[in-house]
């Protein structure tokens, strides 16, 4: 008799159906992969940007002889002996306009996490609290703290720098 070197139709729709399912899980597998390096790509930008806007924020407040906080418009400004600085806190992140001798000087945006991360501000007359709520769990992911304590007239060294920015967790 002669040994039949070929396969059934049955073998190879058996062969088929494994392959399509190895796909199927492998394009879940990739999917899945891209969206939290996305994810994750989102995240260093945010935290890159929130380092880029504390160091700001610290710098300014350090050197502001006072403060105003607007909450109608969300905005603080910090007054220098020379020129002031107008920070806008707002869903999409936050913004900065210099002036010197009543001239804008300088122009800044902080894009600290797309309009989804639910950025929040409260503050008053010389503090300013920025925070951003998690959707999915309504809690506070990340709050970062202004405060501008001018130095007081009597006692000009008074002004405690490393109080001016601080991030906290909640």
């Amino acid at each position: 008799m002669n040994a039949r070197r070929g396969v059934s139709l049955i073998e190879l729709m058996v062969v088929l159906a494994a392959l399509s399912i190895l796909m199927t899980v492998a394009v879940r597998f990739v999917v899945q992969v891209m969206q939290s390096n996305s994810e994750l790509r989102d995240n260093a930008v945010a935290i890159s940007e929130a380092a880029r806007l504390g160091r700001d924020l610290r710098q300014d407040s350090i050197m502001a002889r006072s403060s105003d906080w607007a909450s109608d418009s969300g905005s603080l400004t910090l007054k220098f002996e020379r020129g002031h600085v107008v920070y806008w806190f707002d869903d999409h992140g936050v913004q900065n306009e210099r002036f010197s001798d009543g001239d804008i000087v300088g122009r800044d945006r902080f894009s600290i996490g797309p309009s989804s991360s639910q950025w929040h501000t409260t503050g008053e007359a010389n503090e300013v609290r920025l925070y951003r709520i998690d959707p999915t769990t309504d809690t506070r992911k990340l709050s970062l703290l202004v405060r501008v304590a001018a130095p007081s007239e009597a006692n000009p060294s008074s002004h405690d720098p490393l109080e001016a920015v601080r991030p906290e967790v909640d």
